[in-house]
């Protein structure tokens, strides 16, 4: 006995609302787990994506409401990724203005070294600015 149309097309909505089921609760069985599209339940079902997207349109439209509706884990993901990322691209521009403010106090004070190390220079070479103490005078000093 062969089965009729309506039986076959009974059969084929049973398969794609238990896979769509799978996929939704994030169980599949064939599946990649969180990948919530249309060729995920495809897949679970065990049929082609055309089976959805032409001739089970109204199963498509009912898996994307309840994919968008519901408080899917892989959306929620999305968004804390993107406020993640959001977070450490202000931090990046923090840590690189404050890379920028201590590179440029290094060159301050290499700068204010170079000139103390010339004056430094000028001074030990010029010998009336030595001033020479005497034992007794250094111990108080």
């Amino acid at each position: 006995m062969n089965p009729t149309h309506a039986e076959t097309s009974d059969d084929t909505t049973a398969h794609i609302m238990a896979a769509m089921m799978r996929v939704l609760s994030g169980q599949p069985k064939l599946a990649e787990p969180g990948d919530l599209t249309i060729t995920a339940v495809a897949t679970e079902a065990q049929l082609k994506r055309h089976h959805l997207t032409h001739k089970h349109t109204d199963l498509k439209d009912l898996f994307y409401r309840l994919r968008d509706q519901h408080g899917n884990p892989a959306s929620e993901h999305k968004a804390a990724t993107a406020a993640e990322a959001a977070d450490l691209k202000s931090k990046l521009a923090e840590a690189r203005e404050d890379a920028r403010k201590w590179k440029s106090t290094a060159q301050t004070f290499a700068r204010a070294i170079n000139v103390l190390t010339i004056e430094n220079k000028q001074l030990a070479d010029q010998p009336e600015n030595i001033l020479r103490l005497g034992k007794a005078e250094r111990k108080c000093v």
